[in-house]
């Protein structure tokens, strides 16, 4: 992650490596998701996602960018804020849940810190 302390309305950059360590060539969904840890938002937002094939072993390095609308979630009130506060974001080949019975969806988790708060234009 470029940065992990912005101000609200930046945006910050995530790059990452994949790589296949399968026998055989295949595709993968690589999703992004971002979860304010504040009671009043979402418990995750899908804020991006790339699609790839890999052949065998073979690596290749993401790129995502998460603007201030990406970071932002829709106020009690109707209108679009980037809020104060603890983020973590998660990127991996799906939602980041483990229930039993499923298998562990591999990916990573890191956090971000956002500073004060900015209320955004209507979208």
């Amino acid at each position: 992650m470029s940065r992990d302390r912005i101000t609200a309305g930046e945006g910050v950059e995530l790059s990452m490596k994949v790589r296949n360590s399968g026998r055989w060539a295949g595709d993968e969904v690589v999703q992004l998701y971002v979860s304010h840890l504040t009671r009043y938002a979402q418990l995750r937002a899908l804020a991006g996602f790339q699609r790839l094939t890999l052949k065998p072993g073979e690596s290749r390095t993401l790129r995502f960018t998460l603007d201030a609308k990406a970071l932002s979630i829709v106020a009690a009130d109707g209108k679009r804020v980037v809020p104060e506060g603890a983020v973590r974001i998660w990127v991996g080949g799906g939602q980041p849940l483990h229930r039993a019975g499923l298998p562990v969806v591999a990916g990573q988790s890191v956090g971000l810190i956002i500073e004060g708060n900015k209320q955004l234009s209507d979208f």
